[in-house]
């Protein structure tokens, strides 16, 4: 055996062995991306009828409202502009023959999911957490009474949404810009 051949077949078998665990620890699945943190950022809670008729149509005209906006997105996009959801959140007070109107013409949703604690605003009175009841085999909320889609509240970019009548009478709303 010549030199040459007793080098080749002492290190073959170490460079097969070399590039075969090179391999074994390569995955040729494309890498699964972690989902981007998300971050909410609010406008203050506001009282202004105007402004928030500006924003959704108001069938009638309420006696009155609480709402705030929420920007919910990627909280580093490197600022630049990126997927995200503009949602409305609003308590309305109508008269009570106009809140009576508004539902007549509305179908309960056939099913609701269940929402979280952070569903629950901090600025939401009691009377919004008192229409949903505690689920014990998940932790969350379900609703005891009939949610409406809230395409009669729809306007501009505010399209997708839900609403319900709050133990005192007012409309718990729901927009979002999907």
């Amino acid at each position: 055996m010549n030199l040459r051949t007793s080098v080749i077949t002492k290190l073959l078998p170490r460079c097969a062995l070399t590039v075969l665990l090179a391999f074994a620890g390569c995955d040729n699945s494309p890498a699964k991306p972690s989902p981007p943190a998300m971050s909410t950022e609010s406008t203050p809670v506001t009282e202004d009828i105007g402004e928030l008729g500006r924003r959704i149509n108001l069938p009638v005209t309420p006696l009155a409202v609480r709402w705030q906006v929420q920007r919910i997105g990627p909280s580093n996009s490197g600022g630049l502009p990126g997927p995200s959801t503009t949602r409305l959140r609003a308590l309305i007070k109508f008269a009570d023959g106009d809140l009576q109107t508004l539902i007549r013409g509305q179908t309960p949703l056939a099913a609701a999911g269940l929402v979280g604690e952070d569903y629950f605003e901090s600025w939401f009175p009691p009377s919004v957490k008192e229409m949903w009841a505690s689920d014990p085999a998940t932790g969350k909320y379900r609703i005891k009474t009939p949610l409406y889609d809230a395409g009669l509240f729809a306007k501009a970019s505010y399209r997708i949404g839900t609403f319900f009548v709050t133990s005192a009478g007012e409309v718990c709303l729901t927009l979002s810009s999907m």
